[in-house]
Order: structure tokens, then sequence, then C-alpha cells
């Protein structure tokens, strides 16, 4: 469960998080070429990374809040004081670090000549669109011993501090960072910017720090910007995220677009259908918009809602036209959403989805609750509509009809760390090429000690070590256990459940007779963690009175094979 402020970065909400149905919902239609309906799970196909984690440098305590990739290098911001080697248990070959580093994506190895040191914690990563400039914001006073207030920047061909632009931001924290050639957007939680009054959002110029006139107001935080593809001041736009109400002292949910220039409210559709955030009352600020992203072509959203009717109505994502703010998809599962990251086929979510029936992936099952998976996948094309959830009513809004991508059959999984005290896993993913990387609080991830930080590739990357491709079937011997029976010169294997893996939807099946393959016995069959259907498997070639010994095999699309425990029997004549 979440505790609300126990963390600087967004505080969020209880895992159990509502999302209510607002008056006036607009549900956009469906583009004609998709059926109705949720679309099938898919394949992971060769442009989806593996679920094999790759060994990654580590924090050794603490939390991972932004990363950023340039070239090669991938920077990590957070909470933390040290990092250890890929592989090294806690406290051990411990390399100080003070909430920032920095690691190249193809060898997961720390860049040891880039060592700055925050004296408090880093909660947003922005570049300059030249890739030579890395913006740090967050919640501190000093970066390598000097002073800085809250946000500062670091020249990247050499690692240092820059000197000459040091802008001074007032209040509790920096959230979000947004840059252009000439401006840097700033948004979070603060009363002035430079010694003047601004509130939750300002601009400095990118060129020597100084304050601009650019003025916008929110009545709460600010947790996330970014700028529309293709930006300049003329033709641009600021589309920000947070969990306000009102923005120059209009009414505004959660998300809006701003003129980069005057700082007013400008015409974009995706606020009038997303609307997470309320100004008053008791759950005031108990929603919002955590995270936004773009991939060059569209602009993502990620949502939270905790508190009460009509707080807020998204806990899943969207995908929106930069231009018009026109929604091209959105997926509804239950759980808050933290961060997204597009390649343009495939877009990587992370949170705690622990209910995605309505776009056609994992219901919800019992448990705390179950079914949770805090990283998921989907494809970034629209491929179906949404269903009614099942919890539509008081708890959640009905998106029914609503364009959707397609769940894609991918889920490592996830241990929960404890550094926020909010029970979470990952906070923030992103990419580049062949690489997806993800941060958070997270000691192990598909059993394997991994801490706050871990690479993901394609199974065509060149990793090294390479890309191992070995997450395959998770069932075999005792936990996956098969029946026989017999009748004249034949035995009929039966499998309750088939197996899954989790990168593989479609695993093929074979029946093994006294350690050999029957011939013309396979089988694919899709199944996923929480579908797994029935099998049956017939073997005619026997002879009635011999005694033989069975077992079922299921091997991926890599060829990685499990074996289920084995039966024998007696054929009947």
């Amino acid at each position: 469960m979440h505790s609300m402020g126990s963390a600087i970065r967004r505080p969020l909400a209880l895992l159990t998080t509502a999302a209510l149905v607002c008056a006036g919902l607009t549900i956009v239609a469906a583009p004609a070429a998709y059926a109705a309906g949720p679309a099938p799970i898919e394949q992971r196909s060769a442009s989806t990374v593996t679920a094999d984690p790759l060994p990654t440098v580590q924090i050794d305590s603490g939390v991972v809040w932004s990363q950023v990739v340039v070239g090669d290098i991938v920077y990590a911001g957070g909470r933390f004081d040290n990092t250890r080697p890929a592989g090294a248990a806690p406290g051990q070959s411990l390399t100080p670090r003070g909430n920032l580093l920095a690691y190249n994506i193809k060898t997961g190895a720390l860049v040891t000549s880039f060592a700055p040191k925050l004296n408090g914690q880093v909660t947003v990563l922005a570049v300059s669109p030249d890739k030579k400039r890395l913006y740090v914001g967050g919640k501190f006073t000093t970066a390598n011993s000097i002073s800085r207030f809250n946000i500062a920047a670091y020249d990247l061909a050499s690692g240092t501090l820059l000197t000459t632009w040091k802008p001074a931001i007032g209040g509790s924290y920096v959230n979000a960072i947004a840059a252009s050639d000439t401006m840097v957007y700033i948004g979070g939680l603060f009363t002035q910017a430079n010694g003047v009054p601004r509130q939750n959002l300002a601009a400095v110029n990118a060129s020597d720090g100084k304050l601009t006139g650019w003025n916008p107001t929110t009545d709460r935080q600010v947790d996330t910007m970014v700028l529309t593809p293709g930006f300049t001041p003329q033709t641009g736009k600021v589309i920000v995220g947070g969990r306000f109400g009102v923005v120059n002292n209009e009414a505004q949910r959660g998300l809006v677009a701003l003129s980069p220039t005057s700082g007013a409210k400008v015409p974009w559709e995706a606020p009038n259908i997303v609307k997470n955030g309320l100004s008053t009352g008791t759950n005031a600020g108990k929603a919002g918009i955590y995270a936004l992203s773009t991939d060059g072509v569209s602009i993502f959203g990620t949502g939270w809602v905790y508190g009460g009717v009509a707080t807020g109505n998204l806990e899943g994502s969207f995908r929106a036209q930069p231009g018009s703010g026109a929604i091209d998809w959105l997926e509804d599962c239950h759980g808050d959403t933290y961060s997204a990251y597009s390649d343009k086929v495939t877009v990587y979510e992370v949170g705690h989805k622990h209910d995605c029936v309505t776009v056609g992936g994992y219901p919800q099952a019992p448990g705390k609750p179950g079914n949770m998976r805090h990283a998921v996948a989907f494809t970034n094309a629209t491929k179906g509509t949404l269903s009614k959830s099942p919890s539509t009513g008081t708890q959640y809004a009905d998106w029914s009809g609503q364009p959707a991508p397609a769940m894609i059959n991918w889920f490592p999984e996830w241990v929960t760390g404890s550094a926020t005290g909010q029970g979470q896993a990952a906070w923030t993913v992103t990419g580049t090429g062949d690489y997806v990387v993800f941060g958070g609080e997270f000691p192990y991830v598909n059993g394997k000690l991994q801490q706050g930080l871990v690479r993901f590739a394609k199974p065509s990357a060149g990793s090294t070590p390479a890309v191992p491709k070995k997450e395959g079937p998770r069932l075999a011997g005792a936990a996956w256990v098969p029946t026989l029976q017999t009748g004249p010169n034949a035995v009929r294997l039966n499998m309750a459940k088939a197996n899954w893996d989790r990168d593989d939807l479609e695993l093929t099946y074979t029946l093994v007779r006294d350690g050999v393959p029957v011939a013309n016995s396979s089988q694919v069959v899709k199944s996923t963690f929480w579908n797994r259907p029935a099998m049956t498997f017939l073997d005619t070639g026997v002879v009635g009175g011999s005694t033989h010994t069975y077992l079922l095999r299921a091997t991926d699309n890599n060829q990685n094979k499990a074996d289920s425990a084995t039966a024998s029997i007696v054929v009947k004549k």
C-alpha cells in the first residue's frame, strides 16, 4: 500500500486505487478498421525485448526515480549513496555515488568518469536537444559541493557541473524539466524561481539560467512535462501533468497544454477525456497524471487515482496526437501507472497493474490483490476496443468502446522494495535502440539479485554478454503433473493445465515415451499465466500389456525446454 507523503517524489495512494466515472465523460470512437472488443494478447515479436534481465550496475539501497539515455550512456537519478556491480550482494564492492550515476547501456557497467554528488535526492533528469547538457532536478541545496537550489546542469562531455547556469527554485522540490534549445521549463511544488514568485511552473533561459516571463500557475504540484515533437516556440506546446485541479485560475484537472511563450492554456483534446485531479474536498490532490513522454510521433501519459467519487478516471495510460491532443488509444488496467516508454512499435509501462481484463489481459485474482504485475507491454498500434470493467461504478470509469492497444505476452517478475515505504518495484522506464531500461526500488528481477536498475534487450542486440534468451516455460517436474489413461493398444496423457512462459505466448508441446519423443505428437498451444488450457495427447503406437513411462515436454520459441513429472502405465490389451 502507498503511504501518502512518505517519499519526496510524488507521494501516491493506496494500492487499491479508485478510478471513478466523471460526469460528461467523452468516449472516442474507435477507428472502423478495428473490430469492437479487446484484441487478443499477442506473442512477443523480434522487436520486443526478451524477459531476460541483463546484468546491470546496482544501487546498494534507495530508489531510482528518473532515467535518460544519451548515446550508449544511461543517466539515473534518485536517492542513493552507493552503487555495486551486477551480481554483488548488498554492501559489497561499493562505489560512492551521490544520487546520480551513469552506466553503459550495452555492458551494464558503471561509468567511472562521471561522479557527481547531489546532497539531496534527484527526482527528474532531462537532456538538452543537442545532447550536450544534463539537467537535474529534485530536492537539494548543493551539487558537487557548490550551492544549487533544486536544479542544476552538467556538461556531458566533461561530466562537470556548469558554473554559469545556476537558477534557484525556492520551495519543496522540482519534479519536471522540459528543455528546448532556448528555454528550460520547470515544474514541481515551489513558490519562487530566482527569487521571483512562481507557482509550481517557471521557465529560465537555456543560455544563462535567467528567469523568463513565462508564468502559468497551478493550485497543486506539477509532476511531469513534455514538449511536443518538433518543438518550436511558435508551433509547439508544453504538455503538463500533475495532481492539480486549477491552472491559471481556471478549472483544469491534472493535464493541460500551455503556450510555450505566453503560458496560456491552448486547445488540446486529451484533458477533455482524461480527468485526473481535484482541487477541493477531502480527496483533493489524490489523483493525477504521473508521467508524460514522447517517441517523436505521439504523446504518452500515465495516470494514478486514489480517493473518492470523481477524483479521477484513469489509472492506465493513453496515446495522444501531439498537435490536436486527440486520443489514439487508451488502456485502463486497474492499478496506478508510473511511466511509459514507446519505441514506436512497443509501449513498455511500469506501475502496479492488477486487472487488465478490459484490454484483453489478465483479470483480478484473489489476494493482495492477486495477479499483480509491475511491468507490462502493449502494442503501439491500435488493435481493438476496451470492454466494460466488472468494477465499473463507484470504483472505476466505464471506458468501454475506447480504442485500445493489444497486450503483449511479456511478464518479467519483480520483488517490491522498501525504500519508499510504498510497496513498489519499478518507477521509471525508458530506452533507446535495442534496449529498455528500468529504475526503481526493486531488489530482484525474475529471482535474480538486481537492485534498483536493470536492462532488457531485443534478441538481436549487441549486448555484452549476449542476450541470453533463457526465459523458458515456468513449470517442470512436480509442479506440472500429467495423468494417464489406457485403452486397447493406446495411452492418453491428460494435462489439466498448459505451461506458461514469461515472454512466449506460443509453446510447443511434445509427448515423450520412455525418453523418446513420440512422432507426430507435437501441438502448438497459446497460454498465459492466467489462462492455461487443458491438453490431451494420444499415443497409439504401443503394444497391449507393455509398460511405458511418459512425460510432456514444453518448448518455447528459443528452444528452452521444461519437462513435466513422469507417469507410468501398463497398456491395456
